[in-house]
């Protein structure tokens, strides 16, 4: 199972922790583990492109941590939600249709 963590601050998403994989199907054809790590990560491109690589954040197999800087100003954090609230909407689909391979929790930080 694929467990998700959606580190809050306020209302913003400040973080994402994923660790697990879905076990879906046979490694290679699994379209559970597929999606969550297409979305997370190609949302995870885009954070890094929008601040300039001012962003903290780990890829491993099966592993998928990033955290925001703290310090950003109103407007850049207005950009970024876009894209974790992106995230959250994709991955919120994914659990809807596979329940048993995904878990997320939210959490405030």
């Amino acid at each position: 199972m694929v467990k998700v963590v959606l580190k809050f601050k306020k209302n913003d998403i400040n973080g994402v922790e994923i660790n697990g994989h879905a076990n879906s199907s046979e490694y290679g054809q699994d379209i559970v583990c597929a999606s969550i790590s297409g979305i997370t990560q190609t949302i995870l491109l885009g954070l890094i492109d929008i601040l300039d690589g001012n962003i903290e954040y780990k890829i491993e197999s099966g592993y998928l941590y990033f955290k925001l800087p703290d310090d950003l100003e109103p407007s850049m954090l207005e950009k970024v939600q876009v894209l974790t609230n992106t995230l959250r909407l994709g991955l919120d689909n994914i659990k809807e249709n596979y329940s048993d391979y995904i878990y997320i929790r939210k959490e405030e930080v």
